[in-house]
């Protein structure tokens, strides 16, 4: 079975072909014309859904927003990349072992069984995909 990056690859020069032969003025009638362009719009736009839902290296990340995240040793989790007071009321953060510093600083969080785990401790995320990129059940909102 073909990896998504190999079926973007051979999609382009597809496309790519069908977009030169649109420019030819060769023995290709209208209707098969129109046929090539419309073919390299429907892969114009497969490309980019593909692209959409493709991981992105994790210093492409956006921060203060939950993102699908895939690291190594865990594979894909929820997390964010943020500081840990987005989580904690004021009361919890003066009762943490946090100092004001570490409240402040940004680092890649989600929450596990245990509750709230600073992924750093254990190694960072290296990719990432946006959650509102990934396609939605049929049926669902």
């Amino acid at each position: 079975m073909t990896n998504i990056k190999e079926a973007m690859e051979r999609a382009e020069t597809f496309r790519d072909f069908l977009n030169e032969r649109g420019n030819w003025t060769g023995p290709v009638s209208t209707p098969q014309l129109a046929t090539m362009v419309e073919g390299a719009e429907i892969i114009d736009e497969l490309l980019s859904a593909l692209r959409a839902v493709s991981p992105k290296p994790i210093e492409e990340a956006p921060k203060h927003e939950e993102l699908l995240v895939y690291r190594e040793d865990a594979g894909w989790l929820i997390a964010e990349h943020t500081c840990v007071s987005a989580y904690l009321s004021d009361a919890e953060a003066e009762m943490s072992e946090f100092s004001e510093d570490e409240l402040q600083e940004d680092d890649w969080w989600c929450f596990t069984r245990d509750g709230l785990d600073r992924l750093s401790n254990s190694g960072d995320p290296t990719h990432f995909i946006p959650l509102d990129a990934l396609p939605k059940p049929e049926g669902g909102e």
